[in-house]
């Protein structure tokens, strides 16, 4: 019981604000997301003292043919410096079921890629997002959203 009341604690110190101070969305052609095209993401920052929470939304079909898939994701700073990863987003349970919210038109699933970080410097952040697959094409994600939260800690008292 201490945990759970520890973990509500918490949570209750810092909370996203309701609405994204970035958001952006980019639609994927039915005809599949080729290995040549990256989803480009520019986002200005100008605080750097904050926290904050990138979250990436993938949207899908329900005929999606895997449970996950990876992506290369570059971020570009300010000053022109690079970062690289590889990441795999978990899209369905090990049992097949997708993860997220679906409906009659498809699955959405928010993803944190980073919480709790600060931005080292102000400037226009580029984010590129490719798939990174064993495929040329990838059938069935139909877009991507990026939103950049500010983490604010509540008042107390």
């Amino acid at each position: 019981m201490n945990r759970v009341l520890w973990c509500l604690v918490i949570s209750g110190l810092f909370s996203c604000g309701t609405k994204p101070i970035y958001e952006d969305t980019c639609d994927i052609s039915p005809t599949g997301w080729t290995f040549e095209e990256a989803v480009v993401f520019k986002v200005p920052v100008d605080d750097t003292t904050g926290l904050h929470e990138l979250v990436l939304t993938v949207g899908h079909q329900k005929s999606f043919s895997y449970e996950n898939m990876y992506l290369r994701i570059e971020t570009i700073y300010p000053d022109g410096s690079t970062r690289n990863s590889v990441v795999s987003i978990p899209l369905a349970s090990p049992m097949g079921a997708w993860l997220g919210q679906c409906g009659s038109k498809g699955c959405a699933i928010d993803i944190t890629l980073l919480e709790s970080f600060f931005f080292p410097r102000r400037g226009l952040y580029t984010i590129k997002i490719e798939q990174f697959s064993r495929q040329d094409t990838l059938l069935g994600i139909s877009s991507l959203a990026l939103k950049v939260y500010e983490l604010r800690e509540e008042a107390k008292g």
